[in-house]
């Protein structure tokens, strides 16, 4: 998600990320790493002899001054708990209002709504996806929701999202991401649903990734 993010923001387009799992502080070292690029991480060999990453103030800096204005991260501490849901929509909604916010990412579905529901938690989650279906068709913007599936299995399909079977219905492009056992790739990339071309990558045709190594 990060990645995309970093894409849009390259392009220029303006972003809004939520992540129900990090700290805005946390959630932006990543999104720096995957900005930076290969060329400009710092490798360190850490006291039990491991390897990690981190960037030089420069490079911080630079990053900094580039999407300064351009990318924002909400912020979910700042709100009383019950209030998640409403909060997040109405959130969503004005910073594309008030900011041009062209570009919104939920991390994760299930996080957003982990919060004392009025109402059963599938209700929550179709009342939830309808609304920012809603904000993205009014403003003709791009909500990206993440989602996990309920098991692991080895071919992801529309109905193994954990959940209410009404969410994929409701999206236009439904993505599956995972890790791949063969030896050519990384992982891949299926879309298993496509309303705006019709085109899906499944059954073999997956779109392969790679990890880059310099």
């Amino acid at each position: 998600m990060s990645q995309l993010i970093v894409e849009a923001l390259e392009h220029g387009y303006k972003t809004l990320a939520y992540s129900g799992e990090l700290t805005d502080y946390h959630f932006k070292c990543l999104l720096d790493l995957q900005a930076a690029g290969p060329k400009n991480i710092t490798a360190n060999i850490n006291r039990f002899g491991e390897e990690t990453y981190f960037l030089t103030n420069s490079v911080e800096e630079q990053i900094n001054n580039w999407y300064r204005s351009k990318a924002y991260i909400y912020d979910n501490n700042c709100i009383d708990d019950g209030d998640e849901f409403e909060s997040l929509t109405e959130t969503v909604e004005l910073a594309v209002c008030r900011y041009g916010i062209r570009f919104v990412c939920i991390d994760n579905l299930m996080t957003a709504l982990d919060v004392d529901l009025k109402d059963d938690l599938y209700h929550a989650q179709s009342k939830f996806i309808k609304k920012l279906k809603q904000i993205a068709v009014k403003y003709n913007i791009v909500v990206l929701i993440v989602a996990h599936p309920r098991k692991t299995v080895s071919r992801l399909e529309n109905d193994d999202i954990s959940g209410y079977c009404d969410i994929t219905n409701r999206m236009d492009v439904v993505m599956a991401y995972f890790r791949s056992a063969d030896e050519d790739c990384d992982s891949k990339l299926a879309i298993l649903k496509n309303r705006l071309t019709g085109r899906l990558t499944v059954n073999g045709e997956e779109i392969k990734l790679f990890k880059r190594s310099n």
